[in-house]
């Protein structure tokens, strides 16, 4: 079952988009039907990608490598749940950027966002 685009942007956080001492984060609010990450294929910033090493995903107090995340170790995505997303490496400017967030999910396959908030 695909999820329609239109759909999948409303789980992003607007607003969310923000620097910390290490890097950046933005938040993913699941309000549709919980599922289950697999797999991290790709997060990016303005076409930039970040590797799967300096990636962290908060929710419900445990905190996940993105490296760390596969099918044999999976990330449930309650309805209801946001995720903080953190990525190391420099912070971004301020501004408008273009972010692409690609996941593989035991429910749904891919799912592809992509959204621009302002920083």
């Amino acid at each position: 079952m695909q999820i329609p685009a239109f759909l999948l942007k409303q789980m992003y956080r607007q607003g969310s988009l923000a620097n910390h001492a290490e890097g950046f984060r933005f938040e993913v609010h699941n309000h549709m039907m919980s599922a289950t990450i697999v797999g991290i294929d790709a997060i990016a910033v303005g076409g930039e990608l970040a590797p799967l090493e300096g990636l962290e995903f908060s929710a419900l107090g445990e905190v996940r490598g993105g490296h760390a995340i596969s099918e044999q170790a999976p990330v449930p995505f309650a309805k209801g749940v946001t995720v903080s997303v953190s990525v190391r490496g420099e912070p971004l400017a301020e501004g408008t950027h273009h972010l692409t967030f690609k996941v593989r999910t035991g429910e749904f396959g891919p799912i592809h966002l992509d959204v621009t908030d302002t920083l």
